[in-house]
């Protein structure tokens, strides 16, 4: 039997059941792209992390090296951003980068006894997605529940093939070749032998 309007009993409820089910796979479609593209967001933060805290270890191990100082860690981070004991300028990291899991330069310091600046390491809380696979230099971060507990700290006895300057060898003052985030931040001089220059983001 047809209705007034020429359809069959039902055909409204069908098409709005029908409705229904496209707008349910819908939101289940775009629910499931919002947690990928999270999680995705989520590694390359990570990424970013391990490749900037290793730009402070590097600029650490740099200035631990250097012929002024041998032995001796950095006071602060503008240690490293101009060395002190130079009439001119002598870099060892390009700038003070952000923590990419905070958004800002709020690295916590890791110091010695003597409070000289070893290292550094985020604040955040966050569990880490990646718990394995970590390059040599980084074996302590394995099974980790925090990325604070990611500690980018130079420790010459704990350094698997830590370039130590010899006797004469050139402080870092200039122009290593170009790092993966960019062209090296030595400009007009030689860096430190065997150790490239860096590159960065924010």
């Amino acid at each position: 039997m047809r209705t007034g309007k020429g359809q069959w009993p039902g055909n409204a409820g069908f098409t709005y059941m029908g409705l229904l089910l496209i707008i349910l796979i819908i939101g289940i479609t775009t629910s499931a792209l919002g947690r990928s593209w999270k999680l995705y967001a989520r590694e390359e933060k990570e990424k970013e992390l391990l490749w900037r805290g290793h730009q402070f270890r590097l600029a650490i191990e740099r200035y631990y090296n250097s012929p002024k100082h041998r032995g001796v860690y950095p006071s602060s981070l503008d240690d490293l951003l101009k060395d002190p004991a130079y009439f001119h300028t002598v870099r060892y990291l390009r700038k003070i980068y952000k923590d990419p899991m905070t958004g800002k330069a709020d690295w916590a310091l890791d110091r010695t006894a003597d409070d000289r600046l070893m290292g550094v390491h985020s604040i955040s809380d966050q569990k880490p997605l990646k718990k394995d696979n970590f390059d040599l230099e980084d074996i302590t971060f394995r099974n980790k529940t925090k990325y604070s507990q990611w500690l980018f700290d130079y420790n010459p006895a704990a350094m698997p093939g830590a370039t130590q300057l010899m006797p004469g060898a050139p402080a870092a003052t200039g122009g290593g070749p170009a790092g993966p985030h960019g062209p090296g931040i030595f400009p007009g001089g030689p860096s430190i032998p065997g150790q490239g220059g860096l590159g960065g983001n924010q």
